[in-house]
């Protein structure tokens, strides 16, 4: 159950779309209610990409966003 768990975590790219019973970050303070949640594998990417700049566009997070979807 455990390893199903954490496959799932990897692909919450938007955890706030995702129902749960656990009151969410952005819900406990009211200042940051109207706040939209940063998508990690967005800037996991641009980190990757400042690495390796002659490869910036061989690689994109929505291309690997189709890819998942494929099978739906």
């Amino acid at each position: 159950m455990k390893n199903k768990k954490n496959s799932q975590e990897k692909w919450m790219d938007q955890p706030d779309e995702y129902k749960s019973s656990n009151e969410s970050i952005l819900d406990k303070f009211e200042d940051e209610q109207m706040t939209d949640p940063i998508p990690l594998e967005e800037l996991k990417q641009q980190a990757q990409d400042e690495k390796n700049k002659r490869h910036t566009k061989s690689s994109s997070s929505s291309e690997k966003y189709d890819r998942r979807n494929e099978g739906l």
